[in-house]
């Protein structure tokens, strides 16, 4: 009889469901927090997709109202730009660099075409961004064509869940988004 008891003892499977546990439920937590911040900062990159279309789109056609003939000033398009920054994303979007390249600056050559000036209200820098020429450009002699309206906006996300075990979110992500519009130019 003692030596059926120790047999049993030596199958039992009493403590083998807690140890499974004990391994898995962290792997859960680590795979459940990366989803998390993975699906924010997708979740923040196309909300940005629209704050920069939007300023592009302003800066260009402005209210379209009988009372307005004037496209707006790049501040007008920045206000917007962060007034749809903040109520999409829910923090301030205030110190966040934007770069507004409209008509409405005026024009520069840019050797052999026109391009419009730029303005970057908050003291962004965009160096190693370009600003884009329109290939139906006048002409830097004069002339009609078409102008290539720019609103830059770069945006830093920090994670919802920050750790050094995290694979996704363990340091922030910096977004530039570039939208290019085409006006017609005097």
């Amino acid at each position: 009889m003692k030596i059926k008891a120790k047999s049993e003892r030596i199958h039992s499977e009493s403590g083998q469901s807690l140890l499974e546990s004990a391994i898995t439920v962290p792997f859960i937590i680590y795979m459940l927090f990366n989803a998390i911040n993975a699906g924010y900062f997708w979740a923040v990159s196309l909300k940005l997709a629209t704050a920069p279309r939007i300023g592009v789109e302003y800066s260009i056609m402005g209210t379209t109202s009988t009372v307005q003939q004037q496209t707006p000033p790049a501040g007008s398009v920045t206000a917007l730009i962060y007034t749809n920054v903040t109520n999409s994303i829910g923090s301030s979007a205030s110190t966040t660099p934007v770069r507004v390249c409209t008509l409405n600056q005026g024009q520069v050559s840019n050797g052999s075409v026109l391009i419009p000036l730029c303005q970057t209200p908050n003291g962004g820098t965009f160096t190693s961004y370009p600003q884009y020429a329109d290939p139906e450009a006048p002409p830097a002699a004069g002339g009609s064509g078409l102008i290539s309206n720019q609103v830059d906006i770069v945006y830093t996300v920090n994670p919802l869940i920050s750790g050094a075990f995290l694979v996704v979110g363990n340091a922030p992500l910096t977004l530039h988004k570039v939208v290019v519009m085409r006006a017609i130019g005097a």
